[in-house]
């Protein structure tokens, strides 16, 4: 995979700004640059490394959708609701969109159809409930019956065009490029945030960082006053980076096994990154077991030359799947 070369310094004294950031990952540095932009001084605060955890293991995509996401927000909500989630996803999409062309950042960015699909015929017809959904709150998708490689026996697919992928570690290269002259420290792990006449104060073991205002950009949310985490699932992901005979070019979602499926530049050529497997955390047995369901559904689509990468990560989830704002 492409490896991160910026490096930067732990906080090892006492500091003020406007806002404190706690994780650097594809959100945190995103926030960062956008706070910037508004002129506001920032703090950026990283247990590891700059793009590590979370966002080293994403299979970094950029959508507006998530599977079957919007049937499944219409059946639990009203319309207006659901027009606020879309515009939510919207503006998210085309923000990334517009912070690379305004930084001029070369991070493979590039749009790919996304087809969402199921192998069992029998939920098909899901795929229609989601198209109404779809056409309801006015997004634009339509149902094909060709589906490309490796799907070609499927006959039925919901796709969005115009999708977007990119390189992470990449699109992290060129924010942190751009806010040069903020703070940022790694390795920088945040022990206890606390509010002192009205500021927030943010200690790790050799300094803190006072600020207005604070923003939790990680996965696991260490400052949580309303008990939001509480309503969260831990649910752990298991991908491999496989080389194949014949290159992959689209985005795929396997709805009926939760599997996502993409191409994506390496050392070591283009490899498909194959996302699939979740389960909760507290119903893990063997990881290999999961690994090992992986390589064989891949064989039976593919011709694999080899099996390069392998890795896990970790998701919060809510269980209507909508996302927590506070």
């Amino acid at each position: 995979m492409i490896m991160l070369i910026l490096s930067f310094d732990s906080l090892d004294s006492n500091l003020e700004v406007d806002v404190i950031v706690v994780g650097d990952g594809v959100a945190g540095i995103s926030i960062v640059t956008l706070l910037k932009k508004e002129g506001l001084s920032v703090a950026v605060l990283e247990a590891r490394r700059i793009g590590s955890y979370v966002t080293e293991s994403t299979t970094a995509k950029v959508s507006y959708t998530s599977s079957l996401i919007y049937s499944r927000v219409l059946s639990q909500f009203c319309k207006e609701f659901g027009l606020k989630f879309k515009d939510a996803y919207f503006t998210g999409f085309n923000k990334i969109i517009d912070i690379v062309d305004d930084l001029n950042i070369d991070c493979d960015l590039r749009r790919i159809p996304f087809y969402i699909l199921s192998e069992d015929e029998t939920k098909t017809d899901m795929l229609d409930n989601e198209l109404n959904a779809l056409k309801e709150l006015n997004i634009l998708a339509k149902i094909v019956n060709n589906v490309p490689c490796p799907f070609e026996k499927i006959n039925k697919a919901l796709v969005h065009e115009n999708q977007l992928e990119f390189t992470p570690i990449k699109y992290l290269c060129g924010l942190t490029n751009y806010i040069d002259g903020s703070f940022v420290f790694e390795n920088s792990r945040v022990l206890d945030i606390k509010e002192v006449d009205g500021f927030k104060i943010a200690k790790t073991e050799n300094g803190s960082v006072k600020g207005k205002n604070i923003v939790i950009a990680t996965n696991t949310p260490i400052y949580d006053p309303d008990g939001i985490y509480k309503h969260l699932d831990q649910v752990k992901s298991h991908s491999l980076g496989i080389s194949l005979e014949k290159d992959v070019k689209d985005i795929f979602a396997v709805f009926n096994l939760f599997h996502t499926l993409r191409s994506s530049p390496s050392s070591k050529g283009e490899i498909l990154v194959f996302l699939g497997d979740h389960r909760s955390i507290d119903n893990l047995t063997d990881r290999w077991d999961f690994y090992k369901n992986l390589r064989n559904y891949s064989q039976d689509l593919f011709n694999v030359k080899s099996f390069q990468y392998f890795w896990s990560g970790r998701d919060n989830l809510t269980p209507n799947g909508v996302t927590i704002i506070r």
